[in-house]
């Protein structure tokens, strides 16, 4: 049964057999034609599998996260640098616990550090809130946070460093009940690892998770889901002060009907921040939604509600820059 909540928190996550890297560069004349495939990396334990999960990029280097299984463990946590131009494997860090899943689900970075969240299992029934940073020239292990809430399957799935803070959110469970999970949001000084603050929300009893993060200079965007009083999911994106963790704003978003509302992504620019994730149409479907807000007081600006041929519709990721907004 616990199993499933780790299913459930990674299933927007799980989209890469290996790690392919598309670079569309202005500047065809110095690196190929617009569109050709630069560089690939396809990495995996010969006889076992591996997945990327999630890709940032900063200063000339790329990095991925991910797992993969090995003839002694479920699955590691698997993170690879590597030269942005060429696809050179600058390093690489493979980390066990104890031979059970590890997974690494999502990373951020600066030209500074390497920032990677997801789960470490140390037992069958126990898995914690993980945070790794690592030197992003060298791989070096900076520090960690292994946060384990009432000794039950605890997951990051979601990570955002700005400035001197580095911000993770994901679950927590905090009973037997494998489907009881709270809303979490932990805040690290970037360079120490030190916990600046914590936020944990259980909504009404039910599956609540944060499932993305987003930074400004001041404030912290986390969007997700929680189970409303009659069992469903909303919509549910909430705003805090940076340096304090004080809730400044929420919105909790139900259109009615069984399927619930869920938010998979978050982005800011220019004062806004924008949601997406999936909800409820007028015809019973569930249908792609963003959802824009004023970043600091958290009013809706506009909504978009997309539904193409009557069934399952939603947005997983979320992009926003130079004035546009980009959804998938």
């Amino acid at each position: 049964m616990k199993k499933r909540v780790a299913e459930r928190s990674i299933q927007f996550f799980r989209t890469l057999i290996f790690v392919t890297l598309l670079a569309l560069l202005p500047l065809a004349g110095a690196y190929g034609a617009e569109g050709d495939l630069l560089w690939i990396d396809e990495f995996q334990i010969e006889g076992y599998s591996g997945s990327g999960y999630a890709i940032d990029a900063a200063c000339g280097r790329v990095f991925a996260a991910g797992g993969i299984s090995t003839p002694t463990s479920r699955g590691d946590i698997l993170v690879r640098a590597y030269n942005a131009k060429t696809g050179d494997v600058l390093w690489t860090d493979q980390y066990d616990r104890a031979g059970l899943a590890d997974n690494a689900l999502a990373v951020a970075a600066n030209c500074f550090c390497v920032y990677v969240a997801g789960l470490t299992e140390g037992t069958e029934e126990n898995a914690d809130f993980l945070v790794r940073a690592y030197d992003a020239k060298t791989g070096n292990l900076r520090w960690e946070d292994q946060y384990d809430v009432a000794g039950d399957w605890d997951v990051a799935t979601a990570i955002s460093v700005k400035g001197w803070r580095v911000f993770a959110g994901g679950q927590a469970v905090v009973s037997s009940d494998p489907f009881n999970s709270d809303f979490l949001v932990r805040a690290y000084n970037a360079y120490t690892g030190t916990v600046l603050w914590t936020d944990q929300l259980d909504a009404t009893g039910g599956f609540d998770i944060a499932s993305a993060i987003a930074a400004t200079k001041r404030r912290v965007f986390a969007a997700g889901y929680v189970t409303n009083s009659d069992g469903n999911y909303d919509f549910f994106v909430r705003a805090y002060n940076a340096k304090t963790g004080n809730v400044l704003w929420e919105d909790q978003e139900d259109k009615g009907g069984t399927a619930g509302e869920r938010a998979h992504d978050i982005a800011t620019m220019y004062g806004s921040v924008f949601a997406v994730g999936d909800g409820l149409g007028l015809t019973g479907s569930t249908d792609l939604l963003v959802r824009a807000y004023n970043a600091r007081t958290g009013d809706l600006r506009w909504e978009d509600q997309y539904d193409v041929a009557g069934f399952y519709d939603s947005a997983v990721s979320v992009a926003a820059a130079l004035g546009r907004v980009f959804a998938v």
